[in-house]
């Protein structure tokens, strides 16, 4: 029989060719695989890897202990560690309940609850709690106080204000100046359902309070005041020392804000939010010159010109704001007032209203700098501004000296 030879090598490199592509492919799978498998492996480690952390524990306010856990190995969050509704109040807190003036609140054992009303005569209840601890400053009071004009907030410029039965606001003053005063909205909330409140403070780092009032839809109102303590660490220059002060502070903290997280009023009595605007029948008028980012020097005089003239039944002061860092609070200064009837307000240079000590100038000029108009009018004597933020307000670019 006569072989073709062609044939046989024909058939013998398709062999070939298929067993190098059968080797091909199984090294293929092979790889396929290990790489699959590490994968896997590196996805288990990271998501079930098991973290090897030290056992100490950290004592949370409530008596319970939490561990490190985690890749960072952080502390696992106290039950307690933020403010915490009513139903997760520790269970061993007291809970004291006022039925004639419809309030109630919770606090913790080693706290003492005591009735100062007699050595307080302008309130119709005062109770206060307190602790032989450190810090014992900082635990809240609360009063309630009949609702006339001798309700009064003390602190430093700005938070000094009282209630004003006639009008029916809280009133503060303006910056400390003489006569103006700026009606206050709710500012801050309290207690399990928000409650709204004025609140006023004051301190330093030493120390200070803070007070909220709470009015409602009966002849009281609540007085619930809280110390500040708003530098721990401040006064030691042992490490040691301010980390544990710190440490502590914050824990005292927290449990005063879980006590007023508890606050609430029960039966009929209810919580009211005080006007702070007057009613007005008209618009306001508005800034039409300067434009907008104008550039006013130190030596120039200021001319605002209005819309339309400032109605018969308000006048206007114009302030130029300098608007600060963050963590300092903006400055308003004073350039004029004017009564109603004026369209054009004609104000002196800032040079010469700082010569006649009518104005101190700015620390800074070309930025942050504006020219504000805050509407009043006059009731008893006083001059009421007819609203926190209402008027008018225009970005002006000053040049002004810098102040070292």
């Amino acid at each position: 029989m006569v072989v073709n030879s062609a044939a046989v090598d024909y058939n013998r490199i398709m062999k070939n060719q298929q067993s190098g592509n059968i080797a091909i492919i199984a090294l293929v799978i092979a790889i396929l695989v290990l790489i699959a498998g590490g994968g896997g492996y590196y996805i288990y480690q990271k998501k079930f890897k098991i973290y090897s952390c030290t056992e100490e524990a950290k004592i949370c306010l409530d008596g319970s202990t939490v561990g490190r856990t985690g890749p960072n190995c952080k502390f696992s969050p106290c039950p307690n560690s933020n403010a915490i509704p009513t139903s997760q109040v520790p269970a061993d807190w007291k809970t004291y309940r006022n039925k004639q003036y419809g309030f109630e609140f919770k606090y913790p054992p080693f706290v003492a609850l005591e009735n100062e009303t007699d050595s307080a005569p302008a309130s119709l209840l005062s109770l206060h709690l307190k602790t032989d601890a450190d810090l014992n400053s900082l635990y809240p009071s609360f009063s309630v106080l009949p609702i006339n004009e001798n309700i009064k907030a003390s602190g430093h410029c700005g938070d000094q204000g009282n209630y004003d039965p006639n009008l029916d606001m809280f009133i503060f003053d303006w910056e400390c100046r003489e006569n103006y005063f700026i009606p206050r909205c709710a500012n801050h909330h309290i207690g399990t359902d928000k409650l709204p409140t004025i609140n006023a403070s004051f301190g330093g780092a030493d120390g200070g309070s803070s007070r909220d009032f709470v009015f409602t839809n009966k002849s009281f109102v609540f007085d619930i005041s809280r110390g500040l303590y708003p530098c721990p660490g401040c006064f030691t220059d042992n490490k040691e020392e301010q980390e544990k002060e710190i440490i502590y502070t914050k824990q005292v903290y927290e449990i005063v804000d879980n006590i007023l997280n508890s606050f609430q009023l029960v039966g009929g009595t209810k919580s009211r939010q005080l006007p702070c605007s007057l009613s007005l029948t008209y618009v306001l008028p508005m800034i039409i010159l300067p434009l907008p980012d104008a550039i006013i020097s130190f030596e120039s005089p200021i001319e605002i010109t209005l819309d339309k003239p400032i109605p018969n039944e308000l006048a206007v002061v114009v302030a130029l704001i300098e608007d600060n860092d963050n963590y300092i609070p903006d400055q308003e200064y004073l350039l004029g007032d004017f009564a109603s009837g004026q369209k054009i307000l004609r104000i002196g240079s800032l040079k010469e209203l700082n010569e006649r000590k009518i104005s101190s100038f700015p620390y800074k000029g070309t930025v942050g700098n504006a020219l504000r108009l805050r509407f009043y009018k006059i009731f008893n004597g006083k001059k009421i501004f007819i609203g926190e933020d209402l008027g008018a307000q225009i970005k002006i670019n000053l040049i002004a000296p810098m102040v070292n």
